[in-house]
This record gives C-alpha cells, sequence and structure tokens, in this order.
C-alpha cells in the first residue's frame, strides 16, 4: 500500500494539529516495540474498530496530513488508541480540536457587504415573525445548561458525542438567544446529569405555554 503521509504547513492551525497526531502516533508505534503489537494500533486497525468511535482511514489519513479538520469520533478513536491514558484523554484533546476549529473560523475571510446602488434607497428589513418569549424563564434555562458544562469542565465537541447532537445546536442553545427544541433540552439534561423535567418546564415557560 502506497505511503499516504504528505507533508503539512506548520504554520496553519490544521498543519500544527497534524504534527501533534503525528507525534502522538509515532510514540504509540515506539511503545509498541514488536511489529505484532504496532499493528494493533495501526491506521487500518483503528479504522476497522467501527465502536464506540466509527471512523475511516481516508478521515484517519486528512487528519494526520492537515487536510481536514477530524471530526469527535475520528480523533476518539485516534486518541483511545495512540495516547497512553487512552479514553481518559479524549477530552483534552477534543479541547484541543475546539480551539483549532476557532482559529479556523477566524481564518476565514468576512463577508462582503453589497454596495448599494446609486442614487436608491435601501427598503427596511422584515423581521420575521417571533413568538413573544418569557426571557426569565429562558434566561433561567440557559444559565442551567450553562453551570451543568461549566461543572464538568467538558468541551462542546465531547459534549456534542454524549448528547448526539451537533454543535452549532449546542452553541445555539448554551447562547440563550433563542428556545431550543424539546429534543435538545432532552438530549443535553441527559448528558450533563441535570434533571430533564426541570429544564423542560423552563423551556415550556420561556415559550409561553
Amino acid at each position: 500500500m502506497p505511503n499516504r503521509r504528505r507533508a503539512v504547513d506548520p504554520t496553519h492551525p490544521l498543519g500544527v494539529f497534524a504534527r501533534q497526531l503525528r507525534d502522538l502516533q509515532a510514540g504509540a508505534i515506539a511503545r509498541a516495540g514488536s511489529s505484532d503489537a504496532a499493528s494493533e494500533i495501526s491506521i487500518d486497525k483503528v479504522a476497522e474498530e467501527k465502536k464506540p468511535w466509527p471512523t475511516t482511514r481516508s478521515a484517519i489519513y486528512a487528519a494526520l496530513n492537515g487536510s481536514r479538520l477530524p471530526s469527535p469520533y475520528t480523533l476518539c478513536a485516534i486518541v483511545t488508541a495512540w495516547d497512553p491514558r487512552g479514553q481518559n484523554a479524549i477530552a483534552e484533546w477534543l479541547k484541543v480540536r475546539d480551539r483549532v476549529e476557532e482559529q479556523l473560523i477566524n481564518l476565514r475571510p468576512a463577508a462582503a457587504v453589497p454596495a448599494r446602488r446609486s442614487g436608491g434607497t435601501s427598503l427596511p428589513r422584515r423581521e420575521p415573525d417571533r413568538k413573544e418569549h418569557d426571557q426569565e424563564a429562558l434566561r433561567e434555562l440557559t444559565q442551567r445548561l450553562q453551570t451543568g458544562v461549566a461543572m464538568r469542565d467538558i468541551s462542546l465537541s465531547g459534549l456534542a458525542i454524549r448528547a448526539r447532537l451537533g454543535r452549532t445546536t449546542i452553541s445555539e442553545a448554551l447562547n440563550g438567544r433563542s428556545v431550543p427544541s424539546a429534543r435538545t433540552v432532552a438530549a443535553l439534561a441527559h448528558a450533563l446529569n441535570l434533571p430533564a423535567d426541570d429544564l423542560l418546564r423552563m423551556r415550556a415557560a420561556a415559550l409561553g405555554e
């Protein structure tokens, strides 16, 4: 099988992260000692272990080559196989991934603002109809969720895995700008060991139900 290892850009966040993952892999191979032991932590073997972190060979190579940010599942599979601390190191690595993702977001160019036509008048934007929310109840719900995250010192990626929700969905639930769905509240309550009934009542109050 051809070597799929490529040079990485040491100045790019993905390149820096890829080097960290390569060092992790190199350390695991060095600790393995024998070729038989090393084969048990090979990329093929990591990709074959579908549970509990399903991933693919191409996803692992993309992470090692710095061509793509690994998904939380792919990163968990890599860390479990190559970090000597095993699953105990997952939370730390997910926080590293979160920082890399933030750096990538900051690298994106800002969207250009369309120029106003000469002599034209801009029409006022029509705000979408929104249901009036009980701001106090929404604020209380948001604070309970934020406190739950802080108390467990869990990253958004880690919470996304535990709650089986998208990072965007979780971020929206934690920023308090809109009322999250009942499914989102229930999933977060379960993942954070919070009383789901209380949180769902707060959600209902925030909707004025």
